[in-house]
């Protein structure tokens, strides 16, 4: 048995190694971000904000950010086209930092699709945050998702079953595929 660690999320490809005190506010950016509600959403943006302060080379805290304004626009707290183009500009420094982040491609996947009404982008972006990280559950369960507001349903299930074979545990995979159950 193999057992392989990953420090964050950049550090797969890049090799970049983050400091100590961002990684620390980066992870409690994600646990405030999973709370799925505008409290830990607003928590998350200020822990990810800390973390681009403590170590403003790393990509990953800028995706963050990109991730927490897309969901407090679908929370409906705040006003879209603003938090569009702060996510917009979250992931434009993301990638400048680590072109192959697949988080930042699967946020701009939406930004294209929302805020530009750009299908043929989203496709496009969403296709290379698999290409980046494959194996991630959150990219195939936000592709499933693409697909299935497309109208191509049988993809979409296929990419949520796959989401739930890579993390067996995850709620929202267990959901959404609980909406394409026959």
């Amino acid at each position: 048995v193999q057992l392989h660690a990953r420090l964050s999320p950049d550090e797969g490809r890049s090799g970049y190694v983050p400091k100590r005190e961002a990684w620390d506010s980066y992870a409690r950016g994600r646990y405030f971000e999973a709370w799925l509600n505008t409290d830990g959403i607003s928590k998350a943006i200020g822990q990810f904000g800390e973390a681009t302060l403590r170590d403003p080379a790393w990509a990953a805290p800028h995706a963050g950010l990109a991730d927490a304004h897309v969901l407090l626009v679908f929370a409906g707290a705040v006003r879209p086209i603003e938090a569009w183009d702060r996510a917009a500009e979250c992931v434009e420094r993301a990638l400048e930092r680590s072109p192959e982040l697949a988080a930042a491609h699967a946020v701009s996947a939406w930004i294209a699709l929302f805020r530009d009404w750009n299908w043929d982008a989203a496709r496009r972006a969403h296709q290379r945050a698999l290409a980046d990280e494959p194996d991630s559950h959150v990219i195939r369960l936000l592709y499933g998702l693409f697909l299935d507001l497309a109208g191509d349903t049988d993809a979409a299930r296929r990419e949520i079953d796959l989401a739930l074979e890579a993390d067996p545990l995850s709620g929202l995979a267990g959901v959404a595929r609980a909406f394409f159950h026959e």
